[in-house]
């Protein structure tokens, strides 16, 4: 028996293993310790002993074989990998790079954190949807493409340098691989993950130059050693799996590194504060030096409520409010905190602008303030992809200064108007969804108006006819919307374009409202001017007037595009106190035009989806009131009367409907309102709310100088100042703005009771057709003439929070000239039930678009 076991032994050293073309001559240690396994298993498994013809009992003895017997499972695998790879070496390489690049990107993900989306912190999402797939697709592409040039590039290395003594020939291959492999290799891996992103030449150029040395300096820390390794001990076909292993442990090792190290970081950080508070505070009740709330100043104060302090009260009083003075001392000497969530994304960086503002030439009908282009070079989808958008100028772009309309004398007490550091949430949600922001679009002087001639660069004109109004306080967002609506319909009914007189326009804007700032410029500008469900849309980043009226949202020149850029606007952000209970989170919200589409598909099938039939099921309730607000031309009457006669037209039951309230809701808006719009819009004042504030707004006192400078601009601002002080002076201002909201209350329900009859609810948007724009030189009056009763059809839905859209029905003439304009209706539907108005625009909008009732005149 043992004769037999050390001839089987003697005839397996004699077994020469098969060697791969594709190996190195040289074996390493491991190769032969598989291949004689092999052998040896081979040759035991194939010459089993003949038994004999006689057995005789004996006890027997195991001979031990080689240990790394013992290993044969761990062993099996890695025979099976290199059988199939010296069949397919390259496509096993390929397979085996791909599976490295995507389990690097998987694990690098869940280190660092990154969602594919913006997720609320009280939401869970599965593993999938946490995912940013389009890196993973990156990452797949990149090690695909890198993965035989790698294999071919280890099989020359492995077959070169080798030289009599071993540590020369492991010392030149590391050196080599060292000096060319990895820079060239950092060099493709950056440039094509840039490259990938949608990044311009330049911009890869760049990044390789920030990258590639840093990452080769760092290589050297651990790669030399990993390569050494690798030549010596690990077989050629194995040696990409233990480099991507490698790499993936050292990747995660760093995230671990930086992880800890921001965690500390800001450990120390959150408690630095605290303790310096306490520490400073004591030092200033210990230290007479921190006395600097005298008693004449304690006197001052208590003089405000006709208070006399007895002497020997003062001194304790004065004692706490020295320790109060210190205490905001301390957050005065604070640097500004930046929420991380509106920074702007690295993928939509660097940033330029250009000044438009009051550029004729360039600007003419004076709708744009800043301009520039910015888009992410990694969207998280393309639902605006190449859509070109303009935002009210309120609303924060990180890198182009925010003006409201006003001087910056007057927004921050400085000769420069503020550059915010941090994108609204409108703003980061349209760049993530592939949209291209061309500026801010000018509004009216701090959005204190209903016209278009108050913007402290000058006044804003009517795409449709110059010199004429656009509507405010979104004037802007109305003219360039609109320029794309005039061609739009130019070219539909076969006119000659007027490019030169227009300038350059936007698809889209995000336009602001508090009493009917969106829809009002919409309806001017025959565009879709939508003030969503209040709370809808985050209006985080934005400059606020007060929040119960505080809205943002789209204005288009389709009704696709603004179901479209609602869908990409709404969701809760988890910053913005005016969001409520009832804001869906993002992935809730509805996807209307999906919604619009299903539901006409429906009607397509009973055959109800014609300019006969359209509007069959639909209840459209017209309130009477709406047609008797103060100031509302026979012009526009005349067009919401046709509208309404076309929704009868298309097979909607109609009926006129008597809301009392309605002429009320004015009232009800403004005393609810103007005690606070000083304090809270046109100071600044934050309101008692979770919320991030605009630290660079810092309005300038009212004072002499700012009354003249508005009295001539916007006379309407200098009458809000002026509202505020006399309600405020008011002994029973605290009692009467109560009432004024819980009146509020009252008329939500007026409408929702009107509402569970009816779909949708009508009315005019502006009372009379557009007018010219005033003279500066006018005396206050003259000014706002034309602007009274402009929102008494729209402010009561700022305060009741109801859902309302401005689209256009008709044409009308202009009250001082030839000229015709747009005029808009208003619909209204319950609140967060945004859908109910879609359906009702489209079905009317099958029996002849609004701007299609055209008379053939022109301007």
């Amino acid at each position: 028996m043992i004769k037999a076991t050390r001839a089987v032994l003697s005839r397996s050293r004699r077994i020469t293993p098969r060697v791969s073309p594709f190996r190195s001559q040289t074996s390493t240690p491991l190769e032969t310790a598989l291949s004689l396994s092999r052998v040896q298993v081979r040759r035991n498994a194939t010459k089993p002993p003949h038994p004999t013809a006689q057995t005789v009992p004996t006890s027997t003895r195991t001979i031990p074989g080689p240990s790394w017997l013992w290993l044969e499972p761990i062993y099996e695998p890695f025979r099976a990998y290199g059988r199939v790879h010296h069949r397919k070496p390259y496509t096993t390489q390929f397979v085996s790079a791909l599976v490295i690049y995507f389990m690097g990107d998987i694990v690098a993900q869940s280190i660092s954190g990154e969602l594919s989306e913006e997720v609320e912190e009280d939401v869970e999402l599965g593993w999938m949807q946490k995912r940013d797939w389009a890196r993973t697709s990156r990452a797949l592409i990149i090690g695909g493409l890198a993965a035989i040039p790698g294999y071919k590039w280890f099989l020359w290395l492995s077959n070169s340098f080798n030289y009599r003594s071993k540590l020369l020939s492991i010392t030149a291959k590391v050196v080599v691989s060292q000096i060319l492999f990895t820079p060239i290799f950092n060099s493709y891996f950056f440039g094509m993950q840039t490259l990938l992103t949608g990044a311009t030449l330049p911009e890869i150029i760049e990044r390789i130059k920030h990258t590639v040395p840093v990452s080769w300096i760092n290589s050297c820390k651990v790669w030399p050693a990993v390569t050494a390794f690798s030549f010596t001990f690990i077989p050629l076909h194995f040696r990409s799996i233990f480099g991507g292993v490698i790499a993936i442990g050292w990747q995660t090792y760093l995230s671990l590194l930086n992880q800890q190290a921001a965690k500390d970081e800001a450990e120390e950080h959150a408690h630095a504060p605290a303790i310096e508070h306490v520490q400073h505070v004591e030092e200033m009740h210990e230290s007479k030096e921190g006395d600097k709330f005298d008693v004449e100043k304690l006197r001052s104060v208590a003089q405000q409520y006709n208070i006399t302090i007895p002497p020997s009260e003062e001194e304790h009083y004065r004692h706490l409010l020295n320790g109060l003075d210190a205490t905001a001392t301390l957050i005065d000497e604070l640097p500004e905190y930046i929420e991380p969530r509106l920074l702007p994304s690295p993928s939509t960086l660097p940033r330029t602008y250009t000044k438009l503002g009051g550029n004729k030439e360039k600007n003419p009908l004076n709708g744009w303030s800043h301009y520039t282009t910015i888009n992410s070079t990694d969207p998280l989808d393309k639902r605006l992809e190449g859509r070109t958008i303009a935002v009210k100028d309120n609303v924060s772009v990180a890198g182009i200064p925010l003006t409201g309309g006003t001087f910056p004398e007057l927004l921050a007490q400085s000769k420069e108007y503020p550059i915010p550091k941090i994108d609204a949430v409108v703003v980061k949600r349209v760049l993530e969804s592939g949209a291209i922001v061309k500026g801010s679009a000018n509004c009216e002087h701090f959005s204190m108006s209903p016209l278009s001639f108050t913007s402290a660069s000058g006044p804003v004109h009517n795409a449709w006819l110059h010199g004429y109004t656009t509507g405010g306080s979104s004037s802007g967002c109305g003219a360039l919307v609109g320029v794309t609506q005039v061609r739009q319909w130019r070219k539909k009914h076969g006119l000659l374009n007027n490019d030169e007189a227009l300038g350059e326009g936007a698809d889209m804007a995000i336009g602001g409202d508090q009493g009917g700032s969106i829809r009002i410029p919409a309806a001017y500008a025959g565009i879709y001017g939508f003030k969503a469900t209040h709370g809808l849309i985050p209006y985080t980043g934005i400059i606020s007037l007060l929040p119960i009226i505080d809205n943002t949202g789209p204005m288009t020149a389709t009704l696709e595009d603004n179901m479209l850029l609602l869908s990409v606007l709404a969701g809760y952000d988890g910053m913005d106190p005016r969001c409520t209970p009832e804001t869906p989170l993002r992935k809730n919200v509805l996807d209307y035009s999906g919604l619009l589409a299903e539901w006409t598909e429906t009607k397509k099938s009973k055959s109800e989806w014609s300019p006969e039939s359209s509007g069959r099921g639909l209840r459209v309730g017209v309130i009477k009131e709406g047609l008797e607000v103060m100031g509302l031309s026979e012009e526009v009457k005349n067009v919401i009367e046709a509208a309404a006669a076309q929704f009868k037209a298309v097979g909607a039951e109609v009926e006129e409907i008597s809301v009392p309230m309605h002429i009320l809701g004015p009232a009800i808006w403004t005393v609810a309102t103007r005690p606070g719009m000083v304090p809270y819009g046109l100071q600044n004042q934050p309101t008692p709310y979770p919320q991030y504030t605009l630290p660079d707004v810092r309005p300038a006192t009212f004072d002499q100088k700012g009354f003249e400078i508005l009295n001539k601009h916007n006379p309407a601002t200098v009458n809000m100042f002026f509202n505020s002080a006399f309600l405020n002076s008011r002994p029973d201002v605290n009692a009467m703005v109560g009432k004024a909201l819980n009146h509020v209350q009252q008329l939500r329900d007026a409408y929702d009771d009107a509402l569970k009859v009816f779909d949708v609810l009508l009315t005019p948007v502006n009372p009379r057709v557009g007018s010219k724009h005033p003279d500066y030189n006018m005396n206050a009056g003259e000014k706002m003439n034309p602007a009274i009763g402009a929102t008494l059809n729209t402010c009561q839905f700022n305060v009741t929070g109801h859902p309302a859209l401005s689209m256009p029905a008709g044409w009308g003439k202009v009250p001082d000239g030839p000229g015709l304009l747009p005029v808009g209706m208003q619909l209204v539907a319950k609140r967060f039930d945004e859908l109910s108005i879609f359906k009702a625009a489209a079905a009317w909008e099958l029996g002849g678009k609004g701007l299609d009732k055209w008379n053939g005149q022109l301007n």
